[in-house]
């Protein structure tokens, strides 16, 4: 097994995850994906990190070597080929050791019964419906509510819950409300091209970035719900969405609805829509500002900046410097904000007196 060719090769599914296509070769040999990656490349743990991410490039000659599948072939079912910008709408799975603590992995039921494999359109927060069966994706155990680990599953089989058992391929399947966005299928083309352009595709890369940037935006500074509130054919947002890589598939689906229509028209139509949603310049201080957006942007109200009441203090000087490793730098650091600080202005109040009328 370590020195020859494996006995028994299960052949990639179209678009299938690296790690689902592994471990579905690992139950083959009748082990644990871990034990069967450790007879391959011993010394080395590839599944205590994102394997379909963050796979290093000598693992993966070692699986090619050993499955005798090409190169490319192995590297086009992991997001190598993505640039860092792209990742941005990869949803996080929240690895702890050898499983898995995010809901970062969706699986539409019926393709996991034909084929009994994770594939990589699944990762994408931009995926929220299955476009062959007309239903929305489900991102856990509907049984027991834990996230799909291929890798983990029971019975050797990575179409069950590695927690209960359940057969994920049984979980009823629910249809569609409406079809993807433009955003949506917009960003799956910019994907596309990204992947297979050898300088990643710059036009696709800015639009992918601008629009991760208006919905950081639009979820940090609360825009969102007030979009809701007015471009009311969107969709309800429930609060709060503390990621949304990680929100449910109705919140993402119509956080895509509102990002349809806040794109839509010149940039003088969009600023003025996001005049109303109080959106001003400053609200994008802290991101980039890609071509896409930046018209659009400059068009917006400057805003208010904030003023401090007074300078902060500064007491880090020189002296401090000496005194850093040494044992009186606390002493030195207290005295200096008691000199630095202004002092209360009126007589000291009467303790006494309050704890007496306690």
């Amino acid at each position: 097994m370590i020195h020859g060719t494996w006995l028994i090769r299960l052949p990639i599914v179209e678009d299938e995850l690296l790690s689902s296509w592994l471990a579905r070769n690992s139950f083959a040999h009748g082990m644990s994906a871990p034990r069967f990656c450790g007879l391959i490349n011993p010394g080395r743990e590839i599944w205590a990190r994102d394997l379909d991410a963050s796979i290093s490039s000598r693992s993966l000659e070692m699986l090619s070597l050993k499955s005798e599948v090409p190169l490319r072939r192995l590297e086009h079912s992991t997001f190598r080929r993505f640039s860092r910008i792209s990742k941005s709408f990869l949803r996080p799975i929240s690895v702890y050791h050898r499983t898995r603590r995010g809901h970062g992995l969706q699986y539409c039921p019926a393709c996991l019964g034909e084929t009994a494999a994770f594939t990589r359109r699944w990762r994408w927060s931009f995926s929220t419906d299955c476009l062959r069966h007309g239903c929305q994706l489900y991102d856990r155990c509907p049984e027991c509510l834990s996230p799909a680990v291929a890798h983990r599953g029971l019975a050797r089989n990575i179409a069950r819950c590695n927690q209960c058992g359940f057969p994920l391929s049984q979980a009823n399947e629910v249809p569609s409300t409406q079809p993807p966005t433009q955003t949506q299928q917009d960003l799956e083309t910019a994907m596309s091209k990204i992947e297979l352009s050898s300088d990643h595709c710059p036009a696709a890369q800015e639009y992918v970035h601008a629009v991760h940037i208006l919905i950081t935006v639009l979820i940090g500074s609360g825009a969102i719900y007030r979009a809701a509130k007015i471009l009311e054919e969107a969709g309800e947002i429930p609060r709060p969405i503390i990621s949304f890589d990680l929100a449910g598939n109705r919140t993402r689906r119509n956080t895509f609805s509102l990002v349809d229509r806040l794109l839509c028209g010149p940039p003088c139509e969009i600023a003025s829509v996001w005049t109303q949603l109080g959106l001003t310049q400053r609200s994008f201080r802290k991101t980039a500002r890609p071509g896409f957006l930046s018209r659009a942007i400059m068009l917006l109200p400057p805003g208010i900046a904030r003023k401090r009441p007074r300078p902060p203090l500064r007491i880090y000087g020189a002296r401090m410097k000496k005194l850093r490793s040494s044992t009186p730098f606390d002493y030195v650091r207290q005295r200096s904000l008691v000199l630095t600080c202004p002092k209360p202005v009126g007589p000291p109040p009467n303790l006494s007196r309050q704890s007496s009328a306690c």
